[in-house]
């Protein structure tokens, strides 16, 4: 498999990590150190490819692992360690430079950061979809009530001109009543 087919998932760090854990306590044997510093090679390449300056971090690991005696050994011959396995004193510590740790702790924060600001945009865009629901919400809202408003108008002019109508016209009718009587009293009088 190739650099550029080759996916660093879960499986092959999981794998790095197992096999970094039994170097610390030196139970790795031949085929083991010689896995770690392969897939810690792998890595190196991958991001010198990319140009990402993680890479030092890798090659830093792989000259710590390459230098401890421990390895030098295993690599060299496994039954020259086998008769003289003496405790070899080991620090579970790295010791990276300072320049490989900045730019490890750098491309945390950067990690963090960009997720941070992905989180923010996701929110912002879920604050705006909500204030565009709402607004329409309002706008429907306000149609509505504009709209019984006016159907209340129509209604309130149409009885009062109806009321109006009805009005005028027993007004005419009392009128002409009215002028009726008056005419008969002249009538009478004369």
């Amino acid at each position: 498999m190739s650099i550029k087919q080759q996916k660093f998932d879960s499986n092959f760090y999981t794998k790095l990590n197992n096999l970094e854990q039994r170097f610390y306590q030196q139970e790795a044997d031949k085929e083991d150190l010689e896995q770690l510093v392969l897939s810690i090679g792998e890595l190196v390449m991958f991001y010198d490819l990319k140009k990402d300056p993680i890479k030092q971090y890798f090659l830093e690991k792989m000259q710590f692992i390459l230098s401890r005696p421990f390895t030098l050994l295993n690599l060299k011959d496994q039954k020259a360690l086998n008769q003289n396995k003496t405790p070899l004193t080991h620090r579970h510590q790295h010791n990276f430079s300072l320049p490989v740790l900045k730019l490890e702790k750098q491309a945390q924060v950067q990690s963090d950061l960009n997720n941070s600001f992905e989180k923010i945009k996701v929110m912002q865009e879920d604050y705006e979809m909500q204030q565009r629901d709402q607004e329409e919400l309002i706008h429907h809202d306000i149609d509505n009530q504009m709209s019984a408003l006016k159907k209340k108008i129509i209604i309130r002019n149409q009885n009062r001109n109806n009321h109006n109508h009805v009005n005028h016209s027993s007004k005419f009718v009392s009128n002409s009543k009215l002028s009726d009587t008056k005419t008969s009293d002249e009538e009478q009088t004369k």
